[in-house]
């Protein structure tokens, strides 16, 4: 059962405790010592997006859902120190043609500053029942004040923004789910369309609004963008999801595609089950510490039942270790139950380590969604693994190393409302 809470102002910074999750104990994470978890908004629904560990603290990024700026949703911006403390927060709007945006990922780009990606919606028929969608960026300079703000629309497709990087020669990639609006379908909702490809652009960095070049990829049926690396070589290595019909399997499918600087596709991979009832839904990969392969998470899905989904394939894309469930634990150690439901968000390679990696992602515990860290090995195995939140449904977003641990965003009910959480583990990896 649900605490219930109090309402003490319309910005909120307080340290999550155990059933007095709100006044100013330690959370409830076996095992770990200084931590905290702590929790930013207010009166109006925030979410947790990113994370990025600064020189003298974190950004945190977010989105944040009010109709009273006359935006239905903006992005949520809090700078803070290494204990959480908000130094600044900012929100951020699209331009006068949307009524929403929402971010999806933000990284650090050379000169210091700081590029957002996301998706705006405008209304371009009041009659219809569907709106514009399009990718949206928003760039920042190291002191967090707005460089550009543009909303990328080079042809009337639904467009929404998913990753962004910044390429060897500091051309800017986006990449995205592309699809066509059919103006006939009077109950057409942009965000479930029938069939969409994934989609790369490539930006002239010193004139944002210039595309050098657009390309889309995928099969006749939904393929959806989920993330985007640069290799060292200026080669980009594209995650999807797809549902492949011309494939031998019926189900989702990991997706990975590898183009060169020009967008041309010389590497195409799909990863799927022979199961019927198997689904691999990607959501994150990441190089391990040697460079010599990826690891990927996501779902693990099994007649509608998720699980943290893990493989690795070398830098050819071929399989090293085949998709697995990852079981997740909680409870005495002597007697530990085992998570009905879990999956995993985001996923870095451990630094230094014998190419292991770390997951973040959601966990159900105990009938409540946790925020939720594994640490797995290059051969599958568990190496650790605890869930963080208490009385309140918490689900787990990206994270981000520190010198001493690992610091996760989530997202927090409140009241009726929720909050963007951030928690921080001041451990070493290995105790983790």
């Amino acid at each position: 059962m649900k605490s219930t809470f109090i309402f003490f102002s319309c910005l909120l910074l307080l340290c999550a405790g155990c059933s007095d999750r709100f006044l100013g104990l330690e959370p409830d994470i076996e095992g770990l010592e200084n931590t905290f978890l702590k929790i930013y908004g207010g009166s109006y629904d925030q979410t947790g997006v990113a994370v990025m560990t600064l020189d003298d603290g974190f950004l945190l990024l977010g989105n944040t859902f009010s109709e009273s700026s006359g935006q239905e949703s903006q992005i949520y911006l809090v700078e803070t120190d290494f204990e959480g403390i908000t130094r600044k927060i900012q929100v951020i709007s699209t331009n006068e043609e949307a009524y929403e945006g929402r971010a999806t990922s933000m990284i650090q780009t050379e000169d210091g500053g700081f590029l957002i990606c996301g998706t705006s919606t405008r209304i371009v028929n009041p009659t219809a029942a569907w709106d514009s969608t399009d990718i949206w960026l928003v760039k920042l300079d190291g002191g967090l004040q707005v460089e550009w703000n543009e909303i990328i629309a080079p042809v009337p497709e639904n467009e929404f923004g998913a990753a962004v990087q910044q390429g060897p020669d500091g051309s800017l990639y986006v990449l995205g789910t592309t699809a066509a609006i059919d103006e006939n379908k009077s109950q057409q909702d942009p965000f479930q369309p029938d069939s969409t490809d994934l989609l790369l652009v490539k930006l002239d960095a010193n004139n944002p609004g210039q595309i050098l070049w657009r390309k889309t990829y995928g099969y006749s049926g939904v393929d959806k963008a989920k993330d985007l690396m640069v290799l060292d070589n200026g080669d980009l290595i594209i995650l999807g999801s797809t549902d492949y019909p011309e494939s031998n399997t019926p189900n989702l499918e990991v997706l990975l595609i590898m183009v060169n600087e020009y967008g041309n596709a010389f590497n195409t991979q799909t990863v799927g089950s022979l199961d019927s009832g198997v689904d691999y839904i990607p959501a994150s990969l990441s190089l391990s510490a040697d460079r010599s392969f990826f690891g990927i998470t996501g779902a693990y899905r099994e007649f509608g039942t998720d699980q943290t989904l893990f493989l690795t394939v070398d830098r050819n894309f071929q399989v090293l270790l085949s998709p697995q469930a990852l079981p997740f634990t909680f409870g005495p150690p002597d007697n530990p139950f085992l998570a009905e439901i879990s999956r995993g968000i985001d996923i870095k390679a451990v630094p230094n380590d014998d190419n292991a990696f770390i997951i973040s992602g959601t966990v159900l515990t105990s009938d409540l969604l946790d925020i939720m860290l594994i640490e797995v090995s290059e051969q599958g195995g568990i190496v650790a693994e605890k869930s963080i939140g208490n009385e309140a449904d918490e689900t787990g977003g990206s994270f981000d190393f520190t010198d001493d641990g690992v610091v996760v965003i989530g997202t927090s009910i409140f009241l009726e409302n929720t909050v963007m959480v951030l928690t921080r583990t001041n451990t070493s990896l290995e105790a983790l």
